[in-house]
């Protein structure tokens, strides 16, 4: 895990070994090659307790020729530290010696060595606990048992609050019952008591950094520690065998791969990723990774980085893979863009965090700035990454002291618990393990804040939202890597590690406990499916709220809308592709046609008139009738102010219409054009014939209207234009909506815009091809209607049945028509998006 990385950042490196442990060609678990990764971080390096004796030795040398001239003085330390370094090595040989031996087991038989070693364990807990129940009988129940959890939970409210007597009261208690060698919860309870003692005196940092640097253990060590830690735990194992099948699924058919890898050490982890590249069939893959060094606090030397380029190519090399590039970025994580990258345009790109993310900062350290953590995952999104695979630690930190000790005790307390029930307590490799490689974490995430806080974790839900936040679409996880990895843990690990799918998350955990997950992702793209491309425009939205800039990015789209030709083909595609406007269109005509029996006068009153596509076929319809030609007149009220059609058009729009009649042979046509705000345009305005069918025809225009969530002390824009309209005493009120709601509250509404657009592109993403650049342009009424004095009529069954033939006709099978009562229903896969009906001005008795 991430914490064994953290521990062993620093110090040089015996290239000779490396190369060796690189060379080896043999099938190896993959969770083992990043342990091998680790532990030879340490292997060629100088540890604090020969620092310590460099130093000494150095420090004689200088006294010894305190009274020399300075070139002599220089001379003689040159020589000491020469001697020092060779004196160093003479001591580590046989531990080196012995290190080596257990890496060249690791390398030539790991996945032999794994099974052998969770067998051992596995024979030593049976022998534990068959011993336990040997004992069991005869063992009473302490009376000084305390529940340690409980005390430690207490000591942190209390130091929360400065009451340090009470604090110490507690800590006492707790070190009395703690112990590095006890069950889970007294070895829990002996890191965690170093944390608080040291937030208690006020050391944090300085206890922190002494602990991380005097502590640190030998190549022996670690080896034997990690190779426990990987028998026992299967975390990091499925981490990393994630990332390898989802690199190879991506690498079908193709022959070009970049990776980009966030946080690389040593790189070992991508070894055993070349050598199946190099034996897979077909052509050999050019391959390239860039290593982009370890943000701070952490940071990894430029020259380390270039000396495991080389380490890989060497190993590219061996495994026949001529074609292998290696660059490095050494940047602040948050100024690495896709510039940096040298991309290549037909090749799988793929960027990688392997539980690294949790060390970049967060909202927490910046306020009026976007954090490195959301800058970076901006700059993912722009590198347009074929696959973004995470991996991340599951739990919070929390802006509070108790929040986030809580969120530790309970994350730490279950891996505890995982070592507890699968190493034996007297391994001393465990011991390693917990008070130092596992101890070091929780006592940073207990006593250090703002810049020495090493981690600074999300769960799993938060980073979903980070994401998508950013730009970036969740891929759907593939089920026969799913199925492999479940197998793997079923097979070789205790049956209470949790290993299950939520959403598009592979979780891990132990008991119930997520503890882990693990996701892949890829850029929101705007020519992409119907969820990228959704996700493409509201990430837009959710920029322009995030820095401020909503009303600012609203004004510039509308002040730059398509040209007249781009709207036009949009409009015909997309009355091509859906029948949504079509069946409303349709309903109108056919709504006014039944009104016009036997009648010779219409007047048609139309709110929010633009081109008036909708008209010409009505005109034609009545000029095709027998009988007698009507008399039509079309008066438009211009859209309001948001949304205003200039004057200039809506005349033009009239020209076209008259013409229109002509040509259809309908001599009597008037056009009339109110520019008013809509809630004053009255029946005055309208120069009404008794005699005449006047129709007033809303086309999903009304809910541009202001409602009661702006006037609060006066009737509503929406119900005083509804009041008018009952006033104006119309035959028909035709009335088609847009079926949602906006809500109150930005959350409620963002859902409703959510589900409602998704709707309609997946529609579009099922009748329209995706390359049609034409799509690119498009993408509680009944109650306040019958408030202001209108009734509803009943829908005429022949227009209904005749429109439903249409579309079983001509249209996809998904497209939903049906009647609710009296509304006629549209939709797509069951969610309804518009509905049409009709209305007529209804008056009480005592009403003229």
């Amino acid at each position: 895990m991430e914490v064994f990385n953290d521990l062993l950042q620093q110090g040089d490196s015996d290239e000779n070994t490396l190369n060796l442990a690189l060379s080896k060609d043999t099938d190896v678990v993959q969770a083992f090659m990043k342990g091998m990764e680790e532990a030879n971080m340490l292997l060629p390096k100088d540890n604090f307790r020969s620092n310590e004796l460099v130093n000494q030795m150095v420090t004689e040398s200088i006294n010894h020729c305190g009274v020399k001239k300075r070139y002599n003085k220089d001379h003689h330390l040159e020589e000491g530290v020469r001697r020092t370094r060779k004196t160093v090595m003479m001591i580590k040989e046989p531990e080196l010696n012995l290190a080596n031996e257990m890496i060249d087991e690791m390398m030539l038989h790991g996945y032999e060595s794994c099974i052998r070693d969770m067998e051992k364990l596995r024979i030593s807990m049976d022998n534990v606990v068959e011993n336990k129940n040997r004992k069991s009988g005869s063992k009473a129940v302490r009376a000084d048992e305390v529940d340690l959890r409980a005390l430690l939970i207490c000591c942190a409210e209390e130091l929360a609050i400065n009451n340090h007597v009470r604090a110490r009261e507690l800590l006492k208690r707790i070190k009395q019952h703690a112990s590095a060698a006890g069950n889970a919860t007294q070895r829990i309870a002996q890191c965690f008591s170093k944390g608080l003692e040291a937030r208690l005196v006020g050391t944090e940092s300085l206890l922190w950094q002494s602990l991380f640097m005097a502590e640190r253990p030998s190549a022996v060590e670690f080896l034997k520690a990690y190779n426990i830690y990987f028998a026992a735990c299967c975390f990091n194992k499925v981490a990393v065998m994630f990332t390898k099948m989802t690199i190879m699924q991506a690498m079908v058919g193709k022959n070009k791969l970049h990776i980009i890898d966030y946080g690389m050490h040593f790189g070992f982890q991508w070894a055993d990723l070349l050598r199946l590249l190099a034996n897979r069939e077909g052509a050999l893959p050019e391959v390239k990774i860039t290593a982009i060094g370890r943000s701070k606090p952490m940071s990894w030397p430029a020259e380390k980085i270039d000396e495991l380029g080389c380490r890989l190519s060497k190993c590219a090399d061996e495994f026949g893979l001529p074609s292998f590039k290696f660059h490095a970025i050494m940047k602040e994580w948050e100024d690495v863009c896709i510039e940096d990258l040298n991309t290549d345009s037909n090749e799988v790109l793929i960027v990688s965090d392997l539980l690294n993310f949790s060390t970049l900062m967060d909202e927490s350290m910046f306020f009026d700035i976007p954090s490195p953590r959301d800058i970076v995952l901006d700059n993912i999104k722009k590198m347009r990454p074929d696959i973004f695979i995470q991996s991340i630690l599951n739990r919070s930190y929390g802006s509070s002291f108790l929040t986030p000790f809580r969120e530790a005790l309970f994350y730490y307390m279950a891996l505890f618990d995982t070592l507890d029930a699968t190493i034996p307590r007297d391994n001393e490799s465990r011991l390693m393990v917990e008070q130092v490689v596992l101890g070091h974490a929780a006592l940073n995430s207990i006593a250090c804040e703002g810049v020495d806080l090493v981690q600074r974790p999300e769960k799993y839900r938060q980073w979903q939202t980070r994401n998508q936040r950013a730009g970036l679409r969740q891929l759907p996880l593939k089920s026969n890597i799913v199925a492999v990895l479940k197998d793997e843990v079923k097979k070789h690990h205790h049956n209470d590690f949790l290993i299950c799918e939520e959403g598009k998350w592979l979780l891990q955990g132990w008991m119930g406990r997520v503890l882990f997950a693990h996701s892949t992702w890829q850029h929101a793209s705007e020519t992409g499916d119907a969820t990228q491309r959704l996700a493409h425009c509201f990430t837009k939205g959710l920029e322009a709220r995030l820095v401020g800039t909503g009303s600012l990015l609203w004004q510039s789209l509308i002040a730059e809308p398509p040209s007249a030709v781009e709207f036009i083909k949009a409009y015909n595609l997309y009355s091509a592709a859906c029948c949504y406007h079509k069946v409303a269109i349709i309903f109108s005509k056919m709504t006014i046609m039944q009104s016009m029996v036997g009648k010779t006068r219409l007047h048609i009153v139309d709110y929010g008139m633009c081109f008036g596509f909708h008209w010409v076929g009505l005109l034609r319809m009545l000029a095709s009738r027998e009988g007698d030609l009507p008399e039509v007149t079309i008066t438009a009220i211009g859209l309001p102010k948001q949304k205003s059609w200039p004057a200039e058009q809506i005349e033009e729009t009239g020209y076209r219409l008259s013409k229109c009649a002509n040509e259809f042979g309908l001599p009597s046509f008037k056009f009339h054009a109110i520019m008013t705000e809509w809630e004053d345009a009255s029946i005055k305005d309208l120069n009404k014939y008794e005699d005449e069918v006047l129709v007033v025809n809303d086309f999903f225009n009304f809910s541009t209207l202001m409602d009661e969530s702006i006037f609060f002390d006066l009737p509503s824009p929406r119900d005083t234009v509804l009041n008018n309209i009952k006033k104006m005493r119309a035959d028909v009120f035709i009335q088609s909506v847009m079926n949602h709601s906006y809500g109150s509250s930005f959350l409620s509404r963002f859902r409703e815009a959510l589900f409602y657009n998704m709707a309609l592109f997946d529609m579009l993403d099922a009748t329209t091809p995706r390359q049609n650049k034409y799509r690119f342009v498009l993408e509680q009424w009944q109650a306040r209607s019958q408030r202001a004095g209108l009734r509803q009529l009943p829908l005429k069954s022949s227009i209904v049945d005749r429109r439903k033939d249409e579309v079983k006709k001509h249209h996809h099978k998904d497209f939903l028509i049906c009647k609710d009562g009296k509304w006629l229903l549209q939709g797509w896969m069951g969610r309804v998006l518009f509905a049409h009906s009709t209305w007529l001005a209804h008056f009480g008795a005592t009403e003229n």
